[in-house]
């Protein structure tokens, strides 16, 4: 078991809690057989509130790169790892957000590194890891 305790930084910004979540997945790849040097789709239905409305089509393209070690990330994780490059578009084909995320290779997971849009960029960090 791997245990991230990830910190989110957002200087002079607050953030409310509203819920969100995948309402519908139409197209899944296989997590599996995510490699590096790979491209995968994923298309979901993604919204919050009780109205069909408030939901979004959305097609989440990722290109994957070459693999390095993550202890590159962080001196506590094992094994390789590789950045996912991923943009998400809307139901139209406009792109609304690129992201950056690494796919640990041990583990089977993706943690955050950038997110960015027009208006907006985030960007995280593994300060500390607890490995069970």
């Amino acid at each position: 078991m791997l245990d991230l305790k990830i910190q989110y930084f957002a200087p002079g910004e607050a953030y409310g809690t509203i819920r969100y979540g995948i309402v519908e997945i139409s197209e899944m790849p296989d997590v599996s057989a995510i490699k590096p040097n790979s491209q995968f789709v994923f298309r979901y239905t993604f919204g919050g509130g009780l109205r069909p409305s408030d939901y979004k089509k959305i097609v989440l393209t990722c290109k994957s790169g070459e693999e390095f070690p993550a202890s590159t990330i962080n001196p506590k994780l094992e094994g390789g790892a590789f950045k996912l490059s991923c943009q998400t578009a809307d139901e139209v084909g406009a792109v609304t957000s690129n992201y950056e995320n690494f796919y640990l290779m041990k583990y089977g997971f993706t943690i955050a590194h950038k997110n960015f849009g027009a208006n907006f960029t985030t960007e995280s960090e593994v300060k500390d890891l607890q490995i069970n």
